[in-house]
């Protein structure tokens, strides 16, 4: 007869083997990339669920925070259990430390300060610092190395080209055309509320952003690796989605950073594949279509409409060159006052000029932490920049998601705050923990991510 002790042992190992059967490597991978692709790439989905249902936004909205939330407890509660998570590397490191400070920062300006976001609720503020962007973040930290980057690989890319096409859709059923002369406006889903006003849930920067993540995802996989016919035809057809998408939303930050991002790609080709005769012919071929379509078809065809991002990318050169200041200039230079004013602890996590964050997080680190903070945050960006050389140099096939990275980190230049900023925060957390295999680790023409072509 077993005693008391006994029992409780037996239950204890039962219970332990059954939460170990449970977050196994592979279960917390699988759940780490739908988290992503949920919080990052699948977001103008599920924000065009009010729009196409005609309700307020904000029950959807939190519904989705809670699952989000859910995801991330199953995520971190599994890490717990696992001895390897608890091993950090130093750009982690530095997010945990980064946050801690900037947390206090938060706390305190809004419950002793009482300062306020855009007259947001504290609990609403909250729910998208904290219970999404903090929490996913942590998730990512301590499961992202049990991701397997092929089936990441395709995951971003499937949910990025599902979010273009929802985009494109429900453009029309806004609009009625997709015609981008006949848009009056610059791109953005807007829903109404009972009282007959309209809000915007997903406006025209994230809009231009999901064209350009399409449109470089496409090219990495075009120009990184070896394609069939079918392939390159299908990576030039979510490219040129993207583009589209990224032309209705008119931000000039995605738009430069896609030029620039595409050359590099286009360099790092020529300079990593082998220069064999087959490579040449495809080289050719590949740049060819690509003089062809924007030589011939897409760039007469921009000229000739009064297409919106055309006017403000003419008209940014022209503010530069005659010393006009936007409103965002003056965000700015009050975010870096308040850092000159207050150095070793910042100020508050929103300027004082239009009492909003300042549409860049590098600024904004050292606003609202100041030294103390702002050191912290820009040697985990020099640390996540250097691990990119490395890649880079070493022909490493996680490059293309530092890509994605990139783009964000290019794009918080000009836009995002620290925050709300979940795109930043998940993709740096995922490319600072994501490991590769051994045996796929050229990025070149010799190892290819098993896409389907349908």
């Amino acid at each position: 007869m077993c005693t008391p002790v006994q029992i409780l042992l037996e239950s204890s190992l039962t219970r332990r083997n059954f939460l170990n059967r449970l977050f196994t490597p592979h279960v917390l991978g699988s759940t780490c990339v739908w988290l992503i692709v949920l919080v990052v790439f699948a977001f103008p989905i599920t924000s065009s669920m009010p729009v196409l249902l005609k309700v307020n936004s904000t029950p959807i909205n939190l519904a989705l925070k809670f699952c989000y939330l859910l995801l991330s407890g199953f995520l971190l509660f599994g890490a717990l259990l696992r001895k390897e998570s608890r091993y950090l590397n130093w750009g982690c490191i530095l997010i945990l430390l980064f946050w801690i400070i900037y947390s206090g920062r938060l706390f305190y300006d809004t419950l002793f300060v009482g300062l306020k976001f855009a007259r947001m609720s504290y609990f609403k503020f909250y729910s998208i610092a904290f219970g999404l962007v903090l929490s996913s973040t942590l998730a990512v930290i301590f499961t992202g190395r049990y991701v397997k980057w092929e089936q990441a690989a395709k995951y971003f890319f499937f949910s990025l080209l599902l979010s273009n096409i929802t985009i494109i859709l429900v453009l029309y059923k806004i609009y009625g055309t997709l015609n981008p002369v006949l848009i009056a406006a610059r791109a953005m889903f807007l829903v109404e509320l009972d009282g007959g006003d309209e809000i915007s849930v997903l406006n025209p920067i994230t809009l231009s952003y999901y064209g350009e993540v399409l449109a470089l995802f496409s090219l990495a996989l075009l120009f990184l690796k070896k394609n069939s016919f079918l392939r390159v035809f299908l990576y030039l057809l979510t490219c040129t989605i993207g583009i589209y998408v990224m032309i209705m939303g008119a931000s000039r930050g995605p738009f430069l950073t896609f030029v620039i991002l595409s050359v590099v790609l286009l360099f790092t080709n020529i300079k990593y594949s082998k220069k064999t005769s087959p490579y040449f012919v495809r080289i050719t071929s590949i740049l060819s279509l690509f003089i062809f379509f924007f030589t011939y078809w897409l760039i007469p065809k921009l000229l000739s409409l009064d297409i919106i991002i055309i006017d403000r990318i003419i008209g940014l050169f022209e503010s530069t060159g005659g010393k006009s200041l936007e409103v965002r200039d003056y965000q700015w230079s009050a975010a870096w006052n308040q850092f000159i004013q207050n150095p070793i602890i910042g100020d508050q996590f929103l300027e004082n000029y239009a009492n909003y964050y300042p549409h860049n997080i590098y600024l904004e680190s050292l606003m609202a932490t100041g030294l103390i903070g702002g050191s912290i945050f820009f040697a985990l960006v020099v640390y996540v920049l250097i691990k990119m050389v490395v890649q880079y140099y070493n022909k490493d096939i996680l490059i293309i998601f530092s890509l994605l990275l990139l783009t964000a980190m290019l794009g918080n230049f000009t836009s995002g705050s620290l925050f709300a900023s979940s795109r930043f925060w998940i993709l740096l957390a995922f490319c600072l923990t994501i490991k590769k295999e051994p045996s796929k680790d050229l990025i070149i023409c010799n190892k290819n991510i098993n896409l389907p072509t349908s």
